[in-house]
């Protein structure tokens, strides 16, 4: 992972990492371990080595910093569902919203901060779908108060 000084051209190396997000002030940077895909995040500015967030034992993506920087919010994608997670600071435990058998995905801040919006579609799993007959993926937005 590595950030890129405008002004000058300067490439700094922030840390080992895929899928970055931008905190809402542009001075943090959050993004993925490729070793272990723990959540990890460093100044954007470089200058500090990188600071490992959580770990969560699905595979993490869609890193959503909240509008006020405080909370990161993140898809934590299980086998067969996912859920929307939030990360407040070390010393609050995870929260999910609405678990459930669900492919919860793509959550997005609403511009106060107060509500995200999120796709559910069906977990995977049951019997296997015909090969030659079309078969539909529903899909539906929910919104949930954080």
């Amino acid at each position: 992972m590595y950030s890129i000084e405008l002004s000058t051209g300067k490439v700094i190396r922030l840390g080992p990492g895929d899928t970055p997000a931008l905190s809402a002030d542009g001075d943090l940077v959050a993004f993925t371990h490729v070793k272990d895909g723990s959540v990890w995040w460093a100044p954007a500015a470089g200058g500090a080595e990188p600071q490992r967030l959580f770990f969560d034992r699905g595979r993490i993506q869609d890193l959503r910093w909240s509008p006020d920087g405080k909370t990161l919010a993140f898809t934590s994608e299980r086998e067969d569902h996912s859920f929307i997670g939030l990360y407040d600071g070390k010393d609050t435990p995870i929260r999910y919203l609405a678990p459930s058998t669900s492919r919860d995905t793509n959550p997005r801040w609403s511009p106060d901060g107060r509500e995200i919006a999120f796709v559910r579609r069906p977990g995977k799993g049951g019997a296997p779908q015909p090969l030659v007959e079309p078969h539909p993926e529903p899909w539906a937005i929910w919104v949930a108060d954080v």
